[in-house]
């Protein structure tokens, strides 16, 4: 399944996971994710 959000770069080009999807697959401080883009 796949559940997609909408999140705003900053102009330091970072993101904000939102809450739901941290607290869904257990995101914490300090973890490594991998990002994925499609073109």
């Amino acid at each position: 399944m796949f559940v997609g959000e909408v999140v705003k770069v900053t102009r330091n080009f970072q993101v904000t996971i939102p809450a739901s999807v941290r607290c869904r697959v257990g995101i914490r401080e300090g973890d490594f994710v991998r990002v994925f883009y499609d073109e």
